[in-house]
């Protein structure tokens, strides 16, 4: 079970806090519909790049050309930097709360990630702490990293319970 310390804004359990943070985009920005990545809020990603094969880059255009290990003032970057695969394309763009919610906690869509381990996804992953440092010019998620990461806690100690569509 997830033995992070629960307690902060936004930790009632439900998914709507989540929703908030999936939607933005330091998450649809990788999480775009279509092969391709976007960058800034929403813009076409240059120089162009496609998902590639387990979703870092094809060809001479992989994400590690550009994306490091951790951010420089003008780069983000952060461990492991890619898009989802194209197997599991995990898209976010345009996607009700509803739908994401089921895609997130579906193992054959999420990596083969049970709750806790999905938890750990949310809570510890470098990638995902990315996005509230993303760098100058880039604006955050609208919930603060705590609140979110006590928002994950209680949602999977819920269940992970799925909003209605």
């Amino acid at each position: 079970m997830l033995m992070l310390a629960p307690g902060g804004a936004a930790a009632d359990g439900t998914f709507r806090p989540h929703y908030d943070v999936f939607a933005h985009p330091r998450c649809t920005n990788c999480h775009a519909a279509g092969d391709g990545p976007l960058r800034r809020d929403g813009r076409p990603h240059l120089p162009p790049a496609q998902r590639g094969p387990e979703g870092a880059g094809s060809g001479a255009t992989t994400c590690a050309n550009c994306h490091r290990e951790a951010a420089t003032p003008v780069m983000p970057g952060a461990p492991n930097w890619k898009m989802p695969s194209p197997e599991r394309p995990m898209m976010f763009s345009g996607r009700s709360a509803a739908a994401i919610c089921r895609q997130i906690t579906d193992p054959a869509q999420n990596g083969g990630r049970d709750a806790e381990a999905l938890g750990r996804h949310l809570v510890e992953d470098p990638l995902v702490a990315w996005a509230w440092n993303a760098g100058t010019g880039r604006a955050p998620p609208p919930l603060a990293r705590e609140a979110f990461v006590a928002a994950a806690i209680a949602w999977i100690r819920a269940g992970s319970p799925c909003p209605p569509d």
